[in-house]
């Protein structure tokens, strides 16, 4: 099948490749960089780029597509962003025409059938339950990032002092402000030295940024400076997943995003579960096609854009 010829190039974004291969579509979405393509793999492109091939990039994509790699989990702008690149590169491909038109019609049955109705709100919710379990008294947080995930968390913390960091710092701006607008006393940390400052002081740290592990053991070894007399500062990290700890093995109190979803609600472990039947139906829906199965679902290219508009917990890949 024409699947078999599939191959995907993938890094993250600051890892992106300054050449492309020839003949490759390149996708970049707010994390990765891909490029795919078909035919034999092009010769000289290693590490750090992944590489899938056969129906395993077509499962993939899908998973990407769907916004279950993105990280708001779910989200559903990303397939906006991949659909449009594709669609933009299409031409006369007939390869790429019958991959576009398969990958789409797979992301909206993913999405309607697995991901229809889970709210963003969901993960602040859940957050602030492991929070009122685990860290009660906590009189400062610190929140890395000013991401999606970010502006749904914050604004269901409960502290003294809210201190946010982003690396474009005008974003931490914008979420300082309607925090602020909200009653919370949110500031914007702008200096490293005040940064490292704030990880050997406050009572809770809440990771909102994709993992990156220079940036993280960066962090932690700050984290790890504090006065004996201070008690260790509660890590919630909502990039990590699993047993994926990276340079925070060994680290306690620290929590993943699977163990902020443990702690939540039974609305927190529905998404959960949903997350997981969406991850097993990508897998289903690349398996079938690599068999050769035609069109699962009757649909025209009009109603694609409901996809996008799924009202499941959005926000940026």
């Amino acid at each position: 099948m024409f699947l078999d010829d599939l191959w995907l190039f993938e890094a993250a974004k600051e890892d992106a490749p300054e050449t492309t291969p020839a003949g490759a579509v390149v996708v970049e979405t707010c994390l990765r960089h891909l490029s795919l393509g078909f035919g034999p793999l092009p010769a000289g492109w290693q590490s750090p780029l992944l590489t899938f091939r056969g129906p395993a990039a077509y499962e993939r994509l899908l998973n990407i597509s769907a916004g279950l790699c993105s990280h708001l989990p779910g989200e559903t702008n990303v397939f906006g962003q991949i659909k449009k690149t594709l669609l933009d590169a299409q031409g006369s491909n007939k390869q790429l025409a019958r991959l576009n038109a398969k990958l789409f019609e797979d992301t909206k049955f993913i999405r309607t059938h697995f991901l229809r109705g889970v709210g963003s709100h969901v993960y602040g919710q859940a957050v602030q339950e492991l929070l009122a379990e685990q860290a009660s008294q906590a009189r400062t947080i610190l929140v890395l990032g000013a991401g999606d995930m970010a502006k749904n968390v914050a604004p269901c913390l409960n502290a003294e002092d809210i201190w946010l960091y982003n690396r474009t710092p005008t974003r931490s701006i914008e979420l300082q402000k309607s925090l602020s607008d909200a009653g919370q006393r949110a500031h914007v940390v702008t200096e490293q030295s005040q940064l490292d400052d704030l990880l050997s002081s406050v009572d809770v740290v809440v990771i909102g940024l994709p993992p990156l592990q220079q940036e993280e053991s960066h962090f932690l070894s700050c984290i790890s400076q504090r006065s004996s007399k201070r008690p260790d500062a509660l890590v919630i990290h909502l990039g990590r997943r699993g047993e994926d700890k990276g340079p925070w093995k060994g680290y306690a109190p620290y929590f993943s995003l699977d163990d902020v979803f443990e702690y939540g609600s039974s609305q927190t472990l529905h998404l959960k579960n949903q997350l997981t039947a969406a991850t097993e139906a990508c897998s289903t829906r690349s398996a079938l096609r690599a068999l050769g199965e035609g069109t699962f679902t009757a649909h025209g290219w009009e109603d694609m854009h409901i996809v996008a508009k799924t009202p499941a917990w959005c926000s940026a890949a």
